[in-house]
């Protein structure tokens, strides 16, 4: 496949840490190179799938040939269940018989699973290991590879345990698209539109703008809008990420839609809905908590909702305990000192924290959803 030109570079630059993301079209065949200014030990570690790996290990081993690296394969479930501290275990073990040192290297290859477990076993063996993000779903390259956030799930919820730890380098080949069902596109997706409703209004209006094309899903026929999305949407949290790193507050914005997300998506087992779908879903809901405070009007979350249906989001909650999704968002990690800090819209492109997102509020827009 003929590659692109047309490669983007965004650095984040943290206080302790600085690294790039390199954004670009058939563009792991030049990892070597990228990777020539760095110092990556003498064995790398590929954590991936077995989804993935037939797509893409034979191109990175192939990439990373002339080089004197010993490449291990470490393969885990292709499974939301794969965020286990059972598989961090299985992980270390591995590394550990395989003598792994601190100057080695792991690469996560593969989505959001792969990236927040690999990327968490990075963090804590021996208290710190070299690590690079190779993301292969829409929704990792445009949220969960571009930050520091590593983790795994626990019995009472999502990412519970896990640790900031940046990688060396966030390395995004678009074309790793062509080969996601449209499933998985939409996923992504809904984290871009994230980012337009969040702090990019104009990048909300693109989508609009160009929403016959991208519900389609047929990346290889509108590449640049696809890499423009991607481009985006990692400026937006890179600029977030880079203000406030560890949470402490405006990074919080980045959690709209994802309270009552992840409740959903525990509340179904991660079974029924994908992380992209629940929060879809949890924006929607976010955006009526929004209008009982009298902070929005209908006709935003109308807007919302029309481009949601156009790109062909599944918005319908099926036999959903209320009291279950009460429940679980009392464990929400943006919950302090038994208050609930919820991310509310002010307009598009505008959030803030709120403070007075009572149960009875949720109860309500819960019980008003219907799809």
């Amino acid at each position: 496949m003929e590659k692109l030109s047309n490669i983007h570079q965004i650095d984040i630059n943290l206080s302790h840490h600085e690294y790039p993301i390199i954004i670009g079209h058939n563009i792991i065949q030049d990892l070597s190179s990228y990777l020539a200014n760095y110092s990556i030990g003498r064995q790398i570690a590929i954590i991936t799938n077995k989804t993935i790996e037939p797509l893409y290990v034979h191109q990175i081993k192939s990439a990373l040939s002339s080089s004197d690296k010993t490449i291990h394969i470490l393969t885990v479930p292709d499974t939301e269940h794969s965020k286990s501290m059972d598989h961090v275990n299985g992980l270390l073990t591995q590394l550990l018989e395989r003598h792994f040192e601190r100057t080695d290297t792991i690469i996560a290859l593969g989505g959001g699973v792969i990236g927040d477990l690999a990327g968490f076993v990075a963090a804590i063996y021996l208290r710190g290991i070299n690590f690079i993000q190779i993301p292969t779903s829409l929704l990792a390259q445009v949220d969960s590879s571009v930050g520091g956030k590593t983790g795994v799930n626990h019995s009472k919820g999502k990412n519970l345990i896990g640790a900031f730890y940046h990688p060396l380098m966030t390395f995004i080949d678009t074309q790793t698209l062509l080969t996601l069902p449209e499933r998985q596109l939409r996923c992504g997706l809904a984290e871009v539109i994230k980012y337009g409703i969040i702090c990019n209004p104009a990048l909300f209006q693109y989508i609009q703008d160009h929403s016959t094309t991208i519900a389609n899903y047929k990346v290889e026929d509108s590449y640049d809008i696809w890499t423009h999305l991607i481009k985006e949407s990692c400026q937006d949290k890179a600029k977030i990420v880079t203000q406030d790193e560890k949470e402490s507050n405006l990074r919080a914005i980045l959690n709209f839609g994802h309270t009552i997300g992840h409740a959903i998506e525990a509340f179904y087992k991660f079974d029924r809905y994908l992380h992209g779908e629940a929060i879809a879903i949890g924006m929607k809901l976010a955006l009526d908590v929004s209008y009982e405070l009298n902070l929005i009007p209908a006709e935003t979350i109308t807007s919302v909702i029309n481009l949601l249906t156009l790109l062909k989001f599944d918005l319908s909650l099926p036999n959903l305990n209320f009291q279950a999704i009460l429940d679980t968002i009392k464990h929400d990690k943006k919950v302090r000192n038994n208050q609930l800090r919820f991310i509310v819209a002010n307009d598009i492109g505008s959030v803030s924290i709120s403070l007075d997102v009572t149960d009875d509020i949720l109860l309500k827009v819960l019980k008003n959803h219907q799809f």
